[in-house]
């Protein structure tokens, strides 16, 4: 089942310029680079583009496995926009490339919100400014790690 998540969820990552940083047991930490020669804008709609295609693909791969009798498959998805750190980071025997700060921080927050807030995709104000898609509000939540409440949205169609 684990295998299925990430086969599907990976193809619509890279189909829209993600990259896959690492798997982090039932999760994976993906980016959307931007430089300075880059826009946030399409980083973001490759971004949310990504989610709403493997949230369709899942709803297309669940349908089978309900015909199987086999479990269906559940994911949130936590997006968000900001700068990270990032690097190799570990000892000289084991290092992983990885990206970290609280820009990190926040998107892993919105991410274990999807379940609370019975949504798929939540994300950032500073995210939902940048995509063209209509937007609604889930007001602001404390998140662990972060001293101020974050306002929460999510897509209006979803």
């Amino acid at each position: 089942m684990l295998n299925d998540y990430f086969e599907f969820v990976a193809a619509a990552v890279t189909a829209q310029g993600g990259e896959i940083l690492r798997f982090i047991g039932d999760a994976m930490l993906i980016v959307f680079p931007i430089d300075e020669n880059s826009s946030r804008e399409p980083a973001c709609e490759a971004a949310i583009d990504a989610a709403i295609d493997a949230q369709n693909t899942l709803a297309s791969l669940n349908h089978r496995r309900r015909r199987r009798g086999q479990p269906e498959i559940e994911f949130g998805v936590g997006l968000n926009v900001g700068e990270v750190i990032y690097g190799n980071v570990g000892s000289p025997d084991r290092l992983d490339f990885t990206v970290m700060g609280p820009a990190v921080n926040r998107t892993a927050r919105l991410e274990s919100l999807t379940r609370e807030l019975d949504r798929n995709i939540l994300f950032s104000k500073e995210f939902a400014e940048l995509i063209d898609d209509p937007v609604q509000s889930f007001g602001e939540h404390n998140m662990k790690g972060i001293d101020e409440p974050q306002a929460v949205f999510a897509l209006q169609s979803e």
